[in-house]
């Protein structure tokens, strides 16, 4: 799923799903609406995160290896994304990634695509051109509106689906799908698909100097964005669904919402 320096998705990288026990791994060195109510009114602790965290075991941890999980529900633990997020994962499906920063799901069927849960991403420099990588764009705030102006005005980006109203797992928010332009100029050899590539974020709470973004000239990424409102402020939730082309992420998309029907946040946040 990434390079060694980057979050940076290739088009076209298989998905090969390892066996993994389904319990809880070690903690990281560093690091379709259903009914659901997104805004918390208590103070945050794990425990009470969830009604499901009586029957729901915890899912494990993963650091992109890809492991292989029965079907069930699921919470998220302290180490993992978002801790006590309830969710159901169907049959076929692996954890590429669980860790504090992010989560992502793989189905055998679609080998080239990605579903990604994210919290509190920033934008970054899209090329390397006049920034490093990683570097912070700070005129665009870590708000769903203020992100949605950026990828829809930025050159490096081409819209593919325009940002509308949406909904998930009860919450609303707003959902677009873009790719990299045709004038894309990365700034980087080691691109893919030189020179079309582009960075899209980083969570700079978690992802050290890791990036995401698309290596490959035709790469999509529909993004769902919302603003979680909790004791301790405010908090972006982002939905990704990434493909080799933005036929595959469509297709990829459809066995997605029995996921995304099921997710839960927490009613109280922790940090983690």
């Amino acid at each position: 799923m990434s390079l060694d320096r980057t979050k940076l998705l290739v088009a076209g990288l298989a998905l090969a799903l390892a066996g993994c026990a389904s319990s809880a791994g070690p903690t990281p060195a560093a690091s379709g609406a259903a009914p659901s109510a997104p805004v918390p009114s208590v103070i945050p602790t794990l425990a009470s995160a969830s009604a499901s965290a009586t029957v729901s075991p915890q899912l494990v941890q993963c650091f992109e290896s890809r492991c292989q999980i029965a079907p069930g529900a699921y919470l998220t633990g302290l180490g993992g994304f978002f801790p006590g997020l309830a969710i159901q994962i169907p049959e076929g499906w692996g954890v590429i990634e669980n860790s504090s920063g992010e989560l992502s799901l793989g189905q055998e069927d679609h080998p080239g695509s990605n579903l990604f849960l994210w919290k509190d991403v920033r934008a970054v420099v899209s090329n390397h051109r006049s920034a490093k990588e990683g570097t912070l764009v700070k005129e665009v705030a870590g708000t769903p509106e203020a992100i949605v102006e950026w990828l829809t005005t930025n050159p490096d980006f081409t819209v593919i689906e325009q940002p509308k109203p949406a909904t998930i797992a009860g919450m609303s928010g707003t959902v677009l799908a873009v790719g990299v332009s045709e004038t894309a100029d990365f700034g980087e050899p080691d691109c893919p698909s030189n020179p079309r590539c582009a960075d899209f974020f980083t969570d700079p709470a978690h992802w050290g100097s890791g990036v995401f973004g698309i290596g490959g000239g035709d790469g999509t990424l529909r993004l769902f964005m919302t603003t979680l409102h909790y004791p301790d402020g405010d908090h972006l939730f982002a939905v990704g669904w990434q493909g080799d082309t933005a036929a595959d992420m469509r297709a990829f998309a459809v066995p997605t919402q029995p996921i995304l029907d099921s997710i839960r946040v927490p009613d109280r946040y922790v940090s983690n």
